[in-house]
Protein backbone atom coordinates (compact mmCIF):
# COMPACT_ATOMS: atom_id res chain seq x y z
CA UNK A 1 0.00 0.00 0.00
CA UNK A 2 1.40 3.66 -0.95
CA UNK A 3 2.12 6.14 1.94
CA UNK A 4 -0.64 8.15 0.68
CA UNK A 5 -3.46 5.18 1.07
CA UNK A 6 -1.95 4.60 4.64
CA UNK A 7 -2.47 8.20 6.04
CA UNK A 8 -5.67 8.03 4.54
CA UNK A 9 -6.60 4.80 6.38
CA UNK A 10 -5.22 5.70 9.64
CA UNK A 11 -7.51 8.83 9.48
CA UNK A 12 -10.25 6.84 8.60
CA UNK A 13 -9.74 3.35 11.34
CA UNK A 14 -9.79 6.95 14.06
CA UNK A 15 -12.92 8.28 12.72
CA UNK A 16 -16.47 7.93 13.03
CA UNK A 17 -17.06 6.78 9.29
CA UNK A 18 -15.44 3.95 10.32
CA UNK A 19 -18.35 2.66 12.23
CA UNK A 20 -20.53 2.45 8.38
CA UNK A 21 -17.60 0.77 6.76
CA UNK A 22 -16.63 -1.55 10.02
CA UNK A 23 -13.30 -2.82 10.40
CA UNK A 24 -13.04 -5.39 8.14
CA UNK A 25 -12.58 -4.47 3.92
CA UNK A 26 -10.50 -1.11 4.76
CA UNK A 27 -7.60 -2.15 2.27
CA UNK A 28 -8.05 -2.60 -1.38
CA UNK A 29 -11.43 -0.90 -2.88
CA UNK A 30 -12.22 0.36 0.42
CA UNK A 31 -8.94 2.81 0.25
CA UNK A 32 -10.32 3.77 -2.96
CA UNK A 33 -13.34 5.14 -1.53
CA UNK A 34 -11.33 6.53 1.55
CA UNK A 35 -9.13 8.43 -1.59
CA UNK A 36 -12.66 9.97 -3.40
CA UNK A 37 -14.09 10.55 -0.29
CA UNK A 38 -11.37 12.80 0.91
CA UNK A 39 -11.55 14.48 -3.01
CA UNK A 40 -14.79 15.59 -2.57
CA UNK A 41 -14.65 17.13 0.52
CA UNK A 42 -11.43 18.62 0.68
CA UNK A 43 -10.38 19.73 -3.48
CA UNK A 44 -13.54 20.22 -4.98
CA UNK A 45 -14.86 22.80 -2.07
CA UNK A 46 -11.29 24.39 -2.62
CA UNK A 47 -11.92 24.52 -6.24
CA UNK A 48 -15.29 26.01 -5.29
CA UNK A 49 -13.91 28.70 -3.51
CA UNK A 50 -11.24 29.52 -5.73
CA UNK A 51 -13.06 30.00 -8.92
CA UNK A 52 -15.43 32.29 -6.81
CA UNK A 53 -13.33 34.38 -5.87
CA UNK A 54 -11.43 34.41 -9.77
CA UNK A 55 -14.70 35.05 -11.26
CA UNK A 56 -15.31 38.07 -9.03
CA UNK A 57 -11.47 39.77 -10.11
CA UNK A 58 -12.40 42.67 -12.49
CA UNK A 59 -9.37 44.19 -14.70
CA UNK A 60 -7.75 47.24 -13.35
CA UNK A 61 -7.39 49.92 -16.16
CA UNK A 62 -4.71 52.99 -15.33
CA UNK A 63 -4.10 55.83 -17.21
CA UNK A 64 -1.41 58.74 -16.86
CA UNK A 65 -4.02 61.54 -17.62
CA UNK A 66 -7.48 61.53 -16.15
CA UNK A 67 -9.86 62.70 -18.56
CA UNK A 68 -12.05 65.46 -17.99
CA UNK A 69 -15.82 65.16 -17.96
CA UNK A 70 -17.41 68.20 -20.22
CA UNK A 71 -20.71 70.41 -18.95
CA UNK A 72 -23.84 68.60 -19.40
CA UNK A 73 -27.24 70.14 -19.64
CA UNK A 74 -29.62 67.69 -16.84
CA UNK A 75 -32.95 67.44 -18.64
CA UNK A 76 -36.07 67.40 -16.25
CA UNK A 77 -36.77 63.91 -14.62
CA UNK A 78 -39.27 61.83 -15.79
CA UNK A 79 -40.91 60.93 -12.46
CA UNK A 80 -39.97 62.04 -8.56
CA UNK A 81 -38.35 58.20 -8.41
CA UNK A 82 -35.42 58.55 -11.02
CA UNK A 83 -31.99 59.29 -9.95
CA UNK A 84 -29.57 61.65 -11.75
CA UNK A 85 -26.39 59.51 -12.87
CA UNK A 86 -23.95 62.18 -13.47
CA UNK A 87 -20.61 61.62 -14.25
CA UNK A 88 -20.01 57.77 -15.26
CA UNK A 89 -17.09 56.35 -17.13
CA UNK A 90 -16.44 52.68 -19.12
CA UNK A 91 -13.37 51.34 -20.52
CA UNK A 92 -14.26 51.23 -24.54
CA UNK A 93 -11.98 51.15 -27.32
CA UNK A 94 -8.63 51.03 -25.30
CA UNK A 95 -9.37 54.27 -23.54
CA UNK A 96 -12.23 55.51 -21.01
CA UNK A 97 -15.31 57.17 -22.75
CA UNK A 98 -18.15 59.16 -20.97
CA UNK A 99 -21.23 56.94 -20.10
CA UNK A 100 -23.21 58.83 -17.38
CA UNK A 101 -26.06 61.94 -17.70
CA UNK A 102 -28.93 59.90 -17.36
CA UNK A 103 -31.93 59.25 -15.37
CA UNK A 104 -32.63 55.77 -13.82
CA UNK A 105 -34.67 53.92 -11.49
CA UNK A 106 -33.32 52.52 -8.40
CA UNK A 107 -32.97 48.49 -8.40
CA UNK A 108 -35.07 48.78 -4.79
CA UNK A 109 -37.13 50.92 -3.21
CA UNK A 110 -34.62 53.01 -0.50
CA UNK A 111 -31.49 52.46 -2.63
CA UNK A 112 -29.44 55.36 -3.48
CA UNK A 113 -26.81 56.31 -5.66
CA UNK A 114 -23.13 56.62 -5.00
CA UNK A 115 -21.43 58.23 -7.53
CA UNK A 116 -17.72 57.03 -8.91
CA UNK A 117 -14.51 58.73 -8.25
CA UNK A 118 -11.19 58.39 -9.86
CA UNK A 119 -8.78 57.76 -7.56
CA UNK A 120 -4.88 58.07 -8.27
CA UNK A 121 -2.17 55.55 -7.71
CA UNK A 122 1.43 54.99 -8.61
CA UNK A 123 0.62 53.77 -11.63
CA UNK A 124 -1.65 56.53 -12.76
CA UNK A 125 -5.80 57.21 -12.61
CA UNK A 126 -8.35 54.44 -11.96
CA UNK A 127 -12.17 55.11 -12.44
CA UNK A 128 -13.62 53.68 -9.51
CA UNK A 129 -17.64 53.07 -11.03
CA UNK A 130 -20.45 54.03 -8.79
CA UNK A 131 -22.80 51.67 -7.53
CA UNK A 132 -26.07 51.38 -5.79
CA UNK A 133 -26.36 50.94 -1.93
CA UNK A 134 -29.26 51.12 0.72
CA UNK A 135 -29.46 53.85 2.97
CA UNK A 136 -28.88 57.23 2.70
CA UNK A 137 -27.90 59.91 0.09
CA UNK A 138 -23.76 61.53 -0.18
Amino acid sequence: MNPFAQILKSIFMRSKVRKYFGKTGVQGSMSMILIRKCVCLVFFPALLIGTCYTASAQAQVYVNIRPTYGPMARPAPPSRAHVWIGEDWVWQGGRYVPAGGRWVLPPHPGYVWVPGRWMHYRRGWQWIPGRWRRGRRY
